[in-house]
């Protein structure tokens, strides 16, 4: 598969550092009960997978690359 334009692994990374710090606030937060718990661990398992993500990307496995083509319709 070969992929169009940059690989998206950076953006994945951010993205990943950046849950987290959220991940920490979310337990700090459950901890003190000012959330419920429940949020706490939808946080985890949205992170739960993600280095495994990042593998498949940067093994060209998958791709959230996107080439969009158009056509201008005929008159």
């Amino acid at each position: 598969m070969s992929s169009i334009g940059r690989p998206a692994v950076e953006l994945i990374k951010k993205e990943v550092a950046l849950f987290d710090k959220y991940e920490v606030a979310f337990k700090f937060l459950a901890k003190l009960h000012v959330i419920p718990k429940k949020t706490n661990t939808l946080m985890q398992r949205m992170n739960f997978n993600s280095m495994s993500y990042i593998r498949a990307e940067e093994e060209e496995l998958l791709t959230l690359n996107w080439h969009c083509v158009e056509e201008k319709p005929r008159s």
